[in-house]
């Protein structure tokens, strides 16, 4: 209540925000309750079309969107791009910022950037400004040996090509299974998925029989309750809209999700 946000006008900065913080709120009472957290993980509601996006205004329809969407659209800022340390020291910033004044869109979207040292303009343009969704495909993978190398002797190349089949980019997760069983995890940044196709390139003793792209899909975050360190990989649903090509050939296993870790004291 120490914020004054235009909620006729941005209802997402006074609606969706409660949406996000509850969130919290809801854990901190499971935690007293002796209860395991229900942080949620879902994203559908960023894989589907809404009818206007979050700028509109609440008179033209934008109250619908701006709880859910602004909660999971936060939500997966904080798990997949800027880490929830930072989100969360972002939105203390913020408060000490505007206590008692009355700022615009553009004053969050900066505080989160001055904080994360990031230029997150492609997120604000493809969740706040836009009603798109996010969708990355594995278009083909292929090996190629060396011309002059003795089967069994020389490196195997490996390529494989991503394509980005919507507007929105999206720092990409991807597993790579080789044929001798072993798997390999590539992290691309937003930057690589800035053009419509992205080609990744391995080299490896086996060639490379299968791929699958963010392979701690699902995996929730109740895992790292209580303030548990988080694992690299990161936690919660990646908000693809069409998870039918996020898998090439003899996929590599997902990450199993983790057991739920009761919260510290």
């Amino acid at each position: 209540m120490l914020v004054g946000s235009n909620e006729r006008r941005y209802a997402w900065m006074d609606e969706g925000f409660n949406t996000y913080i509850n969130i919290f709120a809801a854990d901190a009472r499971s935690a007293a309750r002796g209860t395991p957290p229900r942080y949620p993980t879902e994203t559908s509601v960023l894989t589907q079309r809404s009818f206007v996006p979050l700028m509109a205004g609440g008179d033209r329809g934008g109250m619908d969107v701006a709880y859910d969407k602004t909660g999971a659209a936060l939500l997966v800022l904080r798990d997949q791009i800027v880490g929830r340390a930072v989100l969360d020291r972002a939105f203390r910033v913020y408060v000490q910022r505007w206590a008692y004044k009355h700022p615009m869109p553009a004053d969050f979207f900066r505080t989160v950037e001055d904080v994360s040292g990031m230029d997150l303009s492609w997120f604000w343009r493809g969740y706040f400004y836009t009603n798109d969704v996010m969708d990355v495909a594995i278009d083909t993978m292929f090996a190629m040996r060396e011309p002059d190398a003795v089967p069994g002797t020389g490196m195997v190349t490996t390529v494989i090509r991503l394509r980005r089949t919507s507007p929105i980019p999206f720092p990409v997760s991807l597993r790579v299974k080789f044929a001798d069983g072993s798997t390999r995890d590539v992290h691309l940044s937003v930057d690589n998925l800035g053009r419509p196709r992205t080609v990744v390139t391995l080299e490896a003793a086996t060639p490379a029989v299968g791929a699958r792209l963010w392979p701690a899909q699902g995996q929730s975050a109740s895992a790292i309750a209580g303030g548990h360190r988080p694992p690299p990989i990161p936690l919660g649903d990646v908000p693809d809209a069409d998870p039918s090509n996020d898998t090439w050939g003899d996929a590599p296993d997902p990450t199993p999700p983790a057991h739920p870790v009761p919260p510290t004291s």
